[in-house]
């Protein structure tokens, strides 16, 4: 050190409360200085005899007195997060754009997707046809008729369990043969 310490921090070291870094080179100083040598042990005899002048009350719970402090403190910290966390709803939400954008390619390929699955190779009806289904028990087994012309007949001579008839103009029916207990399946689609 080139110049001497400052009064505040020669007590601070006489006390023993600087840090490490600090306390170094005014060890190295008062070490070397006679002045400030005489400087910090007048303040460590004037710490010794307040230290000996004190009169401690008279009944003084310490034990109740730390837990008093303590509580008036946890008191402190937790009406600070009470107010910190109001003034954080109070705070607009501002809308966070990677999750409209995620929304967005979620709908958008679904969207792709839903138009990638239609089925390519559906034919749409032929201009003579109405588009018009119908099932029909008959002698020979079912009947299926497209737009009023017999398309097919299914089911050699059996009623069928039930008929199905999709969106896309097939009908499914299955038959059960009452000797065997086999069940066959048939799948017309028009052509």
């Amino acid at each position: 050190m080139t110049r001497h310490p400052q009064e505040p921090d020669l007590a601070l070291y006489a006390g023993g409360d600087l840090p490490l870094w600090q306390r170094l080179p005014l060890w190295w100083h008062v070490l070397r200085c006679e002045l400030c040598r005489r400087e910090v042990e007048a303040i460590r005899m004037a710490v010794a005899g307040l230290r000996d002048a004190a009169v401690e009350p008279a009944n003084l719970n310490w034990p109740a007195l730390e837990a008093e402090m303590c509580a008036n403190i946890r008191l402190g910290l937790a009406a600070g997060e009470a107010v910190r966390r109001s003034s954080r709803l109070e705070e607009p939400r501002r809308t966070d754009w990677r999750a409209l954008a995620v929304v967005t390619v979620a709908l958008a390929l679904v969207a792709v997707v839903g138009w990638m699955l239609r089925r390519p190779g559906a034919a749409p009806p032929a201009a003579g046809m109405d588009g018009q289904v119908a099932l029909q028990p008959t002698a020979e087994g079912l009947s299926v008729q497209w737009g009023g012309q017999n398309e097919a007949v299914v089911g050699a001579g059996r009623a069928p369990v039930a008929a199905a008839v999709s969106w896309d103009g097939s009908v499914r029916a299955p038959f059960v043969d009452e000797e065997t207990g086999q069940v066959t399946i048939y799948d017309v689609a028009p052509e």
